[in-house]
């Protein structure tokens, strides 16, 4: 394809279809190969603060990307052609295509007409754990089907059912997995079925929709700590606007999933507003400036309440803790946060951020940051700069007492018993140090390194004694873990992995699945087919 016909497709298309879908949020190897292209100034700023990205934004950098060929290496041309038969649909000039047939790259069953185009996909996934305590196995199956209508909707549905012969990511455990709403067994496995979908109509500078799917804030590479994908999917409201090219605004407002089963206040009587049953409703916003090429700035809000939905929650612009204060004072029953996140890949080959996350935040205590509820995450990225292929990744969590909880227990930054922050919860840190070589096309090879600290979990009780908590003061739960594996996609959307774990646990049982507790050898076989 000439260089020209694409600039014509980029300028053309993509302003007649609109549609939105946004990806699975477990797909994170096409947003690390956008980080890549970013970091090596081949495609425009990435503004990574809100993940999962839409197919069509992904196609679009795609397309970028293939016009400059000779800024590529051999590697990540491959990729790109490989990554660009995942998004034909989205990709403008197979739109002048009509037909059905099934694929085997990605393995699909696809239809592409003028009006309908569809896309129905098999989910299976298998991970097999092999380590002194013996063999862990878990199986996943599902389905997903997306689609675009006319030239603004965009729809999808997934099916995802999860059977683990041992739970290893449930609400109290610290792992970074995603969790599931569980059906026990009596041996410690379980299982769990996900449905997600959604519903968008999009215009040429924004969308509005119905969604129930896992999402992302925060710039990260292990796991945000503003909103993590940590809690099974809730259904939300959602509107995206980047009306110039300078600015981009993201809103939710969500209906959140009540659980104290597994974490209920011994000092609070339940009985008092019947809470099993009570309404937990979650609004937020975030604002990204681009004021220069390749920095990002992004600044918003969020808010938990209970009780009736406030049409007040659903202004998409507004300021949370004050409206909070219109309503309901001088009665404290609404939890707010504000939250900030710079990302600068400024420096060719080099990506640097820094996350805050306040809970609580004060002004009054804004010079001893001990006594305000405040997650910090930064870090840094280095790629291609002097060995081609190669990405060394350092990264640091410190997250005060008290900053995901509060007084009330409807009222805690939770979901479905699961933290929407950092995994670790409050009242911890963890450093991660990494590094990434793709040799060839598909191949990821790494070695990673992960120390983690809790300290104790501390009863909310008065805001006064919250805010003089020690940080870490007793670490009740300690992690080590150096990883080394290979990651290898056979196809766009099929891929194999074999690592082995040396990790030294300690601490608390209750925060560690029994197959990884103490010191444990761990060999790790897996295989999926998915988005």
């Amino acid at each position: 394809m000439s260089k020209y016909l694409i600039i014509f497709l980029l300028l053309v298309p993509f302003s007649a279809f609109s549609q939105e879908i946004y990806l699975n949020s477990a797909s994170t190897d096409i947003e690390d190969f956008l980080s890549e292209l970013a970091i090596d100034h081949i495609i425009p700023a990435l503004n990574s603060v809100a993940k999962p990205y839409s197919r069509q934004f992904i196609a679009k950098q795609l397309l970028e990307a293939s016009l400059h060929d000779s800024l590529l290496t051999t590697r990540q041309k491959q990729e790109l052609q490989m990554y660009m038969n995942n998004y034909r649909l989205e990709i403008p000039v197979t739109k002048q295509l009509a037909g059905s047939g099934f694929s085997y790259d990605p393995v699909a069953f696809e239809k592409q007409g003028k009006v309908f185009r569809m896309s129905f996909r098999p989910m299976i996934g298998f991970r097999e754990l092999v380590n002194g305590h013996g063999s862990e196995s878990c199986l996943s199956a599902g389905a997903g089907v997306y689609s675009y209508l006319g030239k603004h909707i965009g729809i999808s549905a997934e099916i995802y059912r999860e059977f683990d012969s041992q739970i290893l990511s449930d609400r109290s455990y610290f792992t970074s997995d995603p969790g599931g709403h569980w059906r026990k067994y009596s041996n410690g496995g379980g299982d769990y079925t996900e449905w997600t979908g959604q519903i968008s109509y999009s215009w040429k500078w924004g969308m509005a929709g119905i969604f129930k799917e896992r999402f992302r804030w925060g710039d990260s590479y292990f796991g945000p700590d503003i909103l993590s994908d940590k809690a099974p999917a809730f259904p939300t409201i959602r509107i995206h606007a980047k009306p110039v090219r300078w600015i981009e605004f993201w809103y939710f407002h969500g209906w959140l999933v009540n659980d104290f089963t597994d974490n209920p206040k011994p000092d609070y009587d339940y009985s008092q507003k019947n809470l099993l049953n009570a309404h937990k409703f979650m609004a937020a916003n975030i604002l990204t400036v681009t004021p220069w090429k390749y920095l990002s700035i992004s600044a918003g809000n969020s808010i938990l309440y209970d009780g009736n939905i406030q049409l007040a929650y659903l202004i998409p612009v507004m300021f949370y803790k004050s409206i909070d204060h219109t309503l309901n004072m001088p009665i404290e029953n609404q939890n707010s946060q504000m939250f900030f996140s710079i990302s600068s890949r400024q420096i060719r080959h080099l990506d640097l951020y820094l996350g805050m996350f306040f809970d609580e935040f004060m002004v009054s205590r804004i010079w001893n940051s001990e006594n305000n509820f405040i997650s910090w995450k930064g870090g840094l990225r280095i790629s291609n700069l002097l060995i081609r292929d190669l990405s060394l990744t350092v990264e640091g969590t410190r997250t005060l007492p008290m900053v995901y909880q509060h007084f009330l227990p409807n009222l805690t930054y939770e979901s479905d018993g699961y933290c929407l922050g950092n995994w670790l919860k409050d009242n911890s840190q963890e450093f991660i140090v990494a590094a990434h070589y793709r040799p060839v096309k598909g191949m990821k090879v790494y070695v990673q390194f992960d120390f983690a600290q809790h300290g104790d979990n501390f009863i909310y009780t008065k805001m006064e004694e919250a805010t003089n908590y020690p940080l870490l003061k007793n670490i009740t739960w300690e992690k080590k873990e150096l990883d080394a594996g290979v990651n290898y996609w056979i196809t766009s959307n099929v891929n194999g992995s074999l690592s082995y774990s040396y990790r030294i646990s300690t601490g608390e049982e209750r925060f560690t699945p029994p197959a990884l507790r103490g010191t444990t050898n761990s060999l790790w076989l897996g295989l999926n087919v998915g988005f």
